[in-house]
């Protein structure tokens, strides 16, 4: 594994956390290059070998390239919606398209949803994007069920029906190894975090405060809290960080 910050999953995890899945890879046969990236790359019918950045030659038999994504808006775009790092929409997930005035203004039966949709987030969240399954899940069949209403109202009177916002903050997750969390909000490392751990750095939850508020949930090898982390988030009230520690129990 090769990647340029100091730690795996260091974007995201407290330090000593990060630090300790570093260890555990490493300790599982993973060779770990932190602080480091790729310089080249030169591929053979069987092998690739790869010079890294400080000059550490690989060979192996396979690389696996993970560079992010990026939303494709084109098609919206030529449509004349709004997007920005995504395709933007409403509450209601209509899309959005600016209007003489500069006003944007919600276009009827078109929607977005799921990865490509830049969503305004109640506060304290900023309007973004969750590429994840449950986001796509959930925001996909509230968008279908808003089409389906649009539909038959105006079937029957012309007019189209009050649309139902989408209210659910959507939870994500992932393994590692033997190690594993669900999360909600934002999980930012360079935010102010409150550290509880149940059991070392075996178990516990973090939570992520901006503005003395919490925005993010970590639950590490913590689970059946999802609903109260995101019912944390979703308070949108100041909290003292202290009170934090033993707030969700396993």
């Amino acid at each position: 594994m090769v990647f340029p910050e100091a730690a795996i999953g260091a974007p995201r995890f407290p330090a000593p956390l990060a630090d300790a899945i570093t260890s555990d890879y490493r300790a599982r046969g993973v060779f770990v290059y932190p602080d480091n990236g790729v310089a080249s790359v030169d591929l053979t019918d069987d092998t690739a070998t790869v010079v890294l950045n400080d000059g550490t030659e690989l060979t192996v038999d396979l690389v696996a390239v993970g560079i992010g994504t990026a939303p494709n808006v084109g098609l919206a775009a030529a449509a004349g919606l709004v997007t920005d790092d995504g395709v933007v929409v409403d509450t209601s997930l209509h899309t959005q398209r600016e209007a003489p005035d500069g006003e944007r203004r919600p276009v009827d039966h078109v929607f977005a949803a799921g990865d490509v949709a830049m969503f305004p987030w109640t506060s304290p969240l900023k309007p973004g994007r969750i590429e994840h399954e449950d986001n796509a899940v959930m925001m996909g069949a509230h968008a279908g069920r808003q089409l389906a209403a649009a539909h038959r109202a105006a079937g029957r009177s012309g007019e189209p029906s009050a649309l139902t916002p989408y209210t659910h903050l959507p939870f994500f997750y992932s393994d590692l190894f033997d190690n594993g969390y669900e999360a909600v909000g934002v999980l930012d490392s360079r935010l102010d975090m409150v550290q509880d751990w149940h059991d070392g750095l075996k178990a516990g939850v973090v939570y992520y405060l901006s503005g003395e508020k919490v925005v993010g949930v970590l639950l590490w090898n913590t689970w059946g809290l999802v609903d109260a982390a995101r019912e944390l988030v979703l308070a949108d009230v100041r909290v003292e960080p202290e009170r934090l520690q033993g707030r969700l129990k396993p």
